[in-house]
């Protein structure tokens, strides 16, 4: 039988026992994160990229969706999202210097067992935690990734990591990658976690005027929207407790589902005037 979007829609209704006929598109999405045209664009994609031989059987594409909404198919993370290299191309700057707004995201894990060490110390006093995972956003282990974000068009244009919180900072991830791959003149908006870096990063107390600092927050803020829209999948917005390796090919695969979703307009980012 060939695949189409019905077909989605038919699996869909079947696997969380909507069997009456009766699954609006409202609750597609609210059980597998995105609506039935991204899913089916998102397998047409990956169908493409030769990933789907062994996957695609029966419902298993969307159990794997339901697993990641409470990351759709795994194999999804081992592919680049469309447009996902409209990194410093690609996009209408308005003759702007900055392109993209850049954070680091965390997400909890379990804490890695350790096998060099497993006693910690700080300034004399043992620790009862592995200080390399710990961060401060909740207060135990995670690990943390770079998003960038096109400031003209909302889409996502750079994603990098897992690093662990404890050992590195917003600031350090940038320096590693990143900030080599910036243009001529280029720099990129950011909070003040990216301070000392006058070069490269313009942050909130670089502001010209109150047009210009308005402008800022509005960047700023959406870009803490699509952060919380990629934890609204359950894979990332609860604790981890898979093979960390895992974590990145989730990570990967909510993010081509999130910037389908952007592209297809489901997903509507808020536009600034920057």
């Amino acid at each position: 039988m060939p695949v189409d979007k019905n077909v989605f829609a038919l699996l869909g209704r079947n696997i969380v026992g909507r069997n009456d006929g009766g699954f609006p598109v409202e609750d597609y999405r609210s059980f597998f994160g995105c609506s039935v045209d991204v899913t089916f664009e998102a397998w047409c994609f990956a169908l493409g990229a030769h990933v789907l031989e062994d996957l695609f059987k029966g419902e298993g594409a969307l159990q794997a969706g339901w697993y990641s909404k409470q990351a759709y198919l795994s194999k999804v993370g081992e592919i680049r999202p469309p447009a996902f290299d409209c990194v410093l191309s690609g996009a209408d700057d308005r003759g702007r210097t900055c392109l993209l707004s850049l954070d680091g995201t965390d997400y909890r894990i379990n804490e890695p067992m350790d096998d060099e060490e497993f006693e910690y110390y700080k300034d004399g006093k043992r620790l009862p935690f592995n200080p390399k995972w710990y961060t401060k956003k909740f207060n135990g282990p995670g690990v943390r990734y770079e998003i960038a974000i096109c400031i003209q068009t909302g889409k996502i244009c750079w994603a990098y990591g897992p690093f662990p919180c404890g050992k590195w900072s917003d600031s350090r991830i940038f320096q590693h990658n990143l900030q080599h791959q910036l243009g001529e003149n280029e720099m990129v908006e950011a909070d003040g976690g990216y301070a000392g870096l006058p070069f490269d990063v313009r942050t909130p107390n670089d502001s010209l005027n109150d047009d210009d600092k308005r402008a800022k927050g509005q960047v700023r803020a959406r870009h803490e929207a699509i952060n919380r829209r990629l934890k609204q999948w359950g894979v990332l917005g609860q604790k981890f407790r898979h093979e960390l390796g895992f974590h990145k090919t989730c990570f990967r695969a909510v993010v081509m589902m999130t910037q389908l979703s952007i592209l297809d307009g489901e997903a509507v980012t808020f536009g600034v005037d920057y």
